[in-house]
């Protein structure tokens, strides 16, 4: 019930509703995604050519090395192809943290349909399932062999504290990220 109780809260949704959601099988623990990920998509009357020339002019190919100049000149790095890109956020010092923007271009009469989908980077990814693995090897090793609640509580808060360091982060990038492209699609 406690549970419920909190999902109501975070919600704000009755009882009712979630019972309603949950026989219809609109909610499922299969839904809930354990990686922050995000999708957006802009609507721009650019031609697919010159959206992805847009973002080539703010785009440091990852085969070129860093210069100092760049942080003043490229606000991204990354692949662009010719349906799309994968890029990332240009930063002066390594962060796991931000995302990983994979996108499509679609052409329309008026312009372009600009699919994104804003996504951990792998190696933020093993991290985190790293930690989690972690917690789920020693919980029962310090419930059953060497019985500790203190490290039990110690690797289920690093896993916590690491999951939630991730989200936030990415969180943040992601919209400082967002507003760099909604600046570019402008």
């Amino acid at each position: 019930m406690l549970v419920v109780e909190v999902i109501e809260k975070v919600l704000k949704v009755s009882d009712t509703t979630l019972k309603k959601w949950w026989h219809k099988g609109q909610m499922s623990l299969l839904d809930m995604q354990f990686f922050p990920s995000q999708k957006h998509t802009f609507v721009v009357p650019y031609s697919k050519k010159e959206v992805l020339d847009r973002i080539q002019e703010q785009n440091k190919p990852i085969s070129e090395r860093r210069n100092k100049d760049d942080f003043d000149n490229y606000e991204f790095n990354g692949y662009i192809g010719k349906n799309g890109f994968s890029i990332s956020p240009l930063t002066k010092y390594v962060d796991n943290f931000i995302p990983l923007i994979q996108g499509s271009i679609e052409n329309t009469s008026r312009g372009s349909i600009v699919s994104l989908s804003y996504e951990l980077f792998f190696s933020t990814k093993v991290y985190l399932i790293f930690s989690l693995f972690l917690a789920l090897v020693f919980t029962p090793v310090f419930i059953f062999v060497k019985p500790n609640i203190f490290y039990i509580l110690l690797s289920w808060s690093f896993f916590v504290i690491s999951y939630w360091v991730a989200k936030a982060n990415f969180e943040r990038n992601k919209k400082k990220t967002h507003q760099l492209l909604c600046e570019l699609f402008k």
